[in-house]
């Protein structure tokens, strides 16, 4: 089918120069023929069976897999020297000093294929369980907010989802799991949304479907979008274990790293989603992470007032960089090292807003911005802290540049 498409469609364009009319017939067939193959192609994948869901492989995998294939399809057949023994009527003398000798080349090659495959696998399986660094990952996933925490060990907490975009791109599907899918991660042990609102929790229907996660953390706030209800959905057809996670909830302990829910605050009640967003700390050794949602400025002065130990290394700064948020108090009680803020590039609400780029350099706060720099990595291993992004690789906190807003 996609041969008769290729076909139709320049045969269309061929004819539009001679005349738009004529073009119209073969163009339509090429579509109906496109859309028959996407059909058949969905009715095939909804068989039992038709397809499992596996790991991203990388460069080096490939070059295993494609080697071991090379090596199956150019060794001797079995049986096949036999058969030239009887065909051949030279004396034996003669066929012995003649007998064909396997190449070399294939012996040694399939150790070192075997030896790759082991190497990868080692590698591979102490980063996913026995890494003893807490890593986190900012993912550029426009404007929302997504990030990815690999805690020492092999559990995973996915901190929102993002999920502004409309139509049917599902940053979810599209961002969030090709990234996991990389990582050799197949399971989420914990999804977490700081509050219902689209851009954070949107890519977290594909992903409560296909991960399987342990646990679902909310703020306790409601929500009458029909999409929240749909992950709500999701995440009870998946049984996770759904979980409050407010300033009353106990502190948690995961591979090592502290966890507590600061706020929304347990004995306040927020008329506005974004003050009652989920706020997590998270501290490992000498690295402290704040986690503070779409956080406006009434809520950080209560978080503030609520005395509350906001203190962080890192702040995922609240709201994207919104002029009403990251007021000055609360810049001080946080005094971050580097703020990480999460929108999209050329975004319609215009953030991060000019004023609080500016309020945190003059506090000597480094920023980075997934719309500038992509995806932002944070890894702590042993108090060696290292903070990167796509643009500058992974360097030492103390020497990621600062660099100007646009």
């Amino acid at each position: 089918m996609g041969f008769g498409v290729v076909i139709c469609g320049l045969l269309a364009a061929a004819l539009s120069f001679v005349a738009l009319p004529l073009a119209r017939g073969p163009l339509w067939l090429a579509g109906e023929l496109a859309g028959a193959g996407t059909s058949l192609a969905g009715w095939f994948a909804g068989w039992p069976l038709a397809w499992a869901r596996v790991f991203t492989p990388t460069v080096v995998e490939l070059a295993i897999v494609y080697g071991s294939l090379l090596l199956w399809l150019t060794a001797p057949l079995k049986g096949e020297a036999l058969r030239r023994q009887l065909r051949d009527k030279t004396p034996p003398s003669i066929r012995a000093s003649h007998r064909p000798r396997s190449p070399g080349w294939q012996g040694v090659s399939a150790a070192i294929l075997v030896a790759a495959m082991l190497v990868d696998t080692g590698w591979w399986t102490w980063q996913r369980y026995f890494n003893p660094a807490l890593r986190i990952t900012f993912l550029a996933v426009g404007e929302g907010d997504a990030a990815v925490v690999r805690f020492p060990g092999s559990r995973v907490m996915l901190v929102d989802g993002g999920g502004a975009f409309g139509g049917t791109f599902d940053p979810g599907e599209r961002i969030v799991a090709p990234f996991l899918w990389s990582q050799k991660i197949m399971h989420v042990d914990y999804l977490t949304v700081s509050h219902p609102d689209r851009d954070h929790f949107g890519g977290l229907i594909f992903l409560a479907q296909n991960f399987s996660p342990s646990e679902f953390w909310t703020s306790g706030t409601a929500s009458v979008d029909e999409s929240y209800a749909a992950l709500l959905a999701a995440v009870t057809k998946a049984g996770a274990r759904q979980r409050v996670c407010n300033s009353a909830t106990l502190p948690a302990m995961i591979g090592g790293v502290t966890l507590r829910c600061v706020g929304p605050l347990a004995t306040m009640a927020e008329l506005k989603e974004n003050n009652s967003s989920m706020v997590i700390r998270m501290s490992y050794g000498p690295a402290t992470v704040l986690f503070a949602g779409d956080l406006e400025a009434k809520g950080e002065r209560e978080l503030i007032a609520s005395g509350a130990d906001l203190r962080a290394t890192i702040l995922k700064v609240p709201h994207h960089g919104s002029h009403t948020s990251s007021s000055p108090p609360f810049l001080a009680a946080v005094a971050p090292e580097v703020a990480v803020i999460s929108l999209g590039y050329h975004n319609r609400f215009n953030f991060p807003a000019p004023e609080v780029i500016e309020r945190y350099r003059d506090a000597g706060v480094t920023v980075l911005r997934t719309d500038d720099d992509g995806a932002i990595n944070f890894d702590d291993e042993g108090g060696a802290l290292r903070l990167g992004s796509v643009r500058h690789g992974l360097v030492p906190l103390a020497t990621v540049p600062q660099r100007a807003s646009r």
